[in-house]
């Protein structure tokens, strides 16, 4: 039992650094800071709309993405370069022109404003002022949120 403490004092220590390295990058700065928050409303918007989205999320970020870096880091460097980051340079990519459709839509070309079929209502594009009248009008009532969960923040 006494040799595992200098093991667990290891573990500690780096999370609580990594924790408060996160906190001095993310916090201080105001516009730094709503990048995580917004990303947060965004994640939480498809999880009001898509009830599979949370767990798909979950599994996909914590196991399938880590085991596939895994995998093509040890099949060899390589592998992990040549495919590994061009992946992580589309997911990159595609989290963006999601973030800036819904924060910037005049910067967005317009082959990217096209609504796709199997958006979920947070995603589109098109709906804004109908949503935006609904939940105006409903704004008494005490479900007037669940109209269009991208407008709870």
């Amino acid at each position: 039992a006494s040799s595992n403490i200098p093991t667990g004092l290891s573990v500690a220590l780096a999370h609580l650094f990594f924790n408060l390295f996160g906190t001095l990058i993310w916090f201080p700065i105001p516009c730094i800071r709503a990048i995580p928050l917004g990303m947060a409303k965004g994640l939480g918007s498809l999880a009001a709309d898509l009830r599979w989205f949370p767990l798909a999320y979950i599994l996909y970020v914590f196991g399938i993405l880590p085991g596939l870096l895994l995998a093509l880091s040890l099949a060899h460097w390589a592998a992990l370069v040549f495919v590994g980051l061009p992946l992580l340079f589309i997911i990159v990519a595609i989290c963006c022109l999601f973030g800036l459709r819904a924060n910037s839509p005049d910067v967005v070309p317009a082959v990217f404003k096209k609504d796709l079929f199997f958006f979920p209502p947070s995603m589109r594009m098109s709906n804004e002022t109908e949503n935006a009248s609904a939940t105006s009008e409903a704004a008494s009532a005490s479900n007037a949120d669940l109209s269009n969960p991208r407008r709870w923040w």
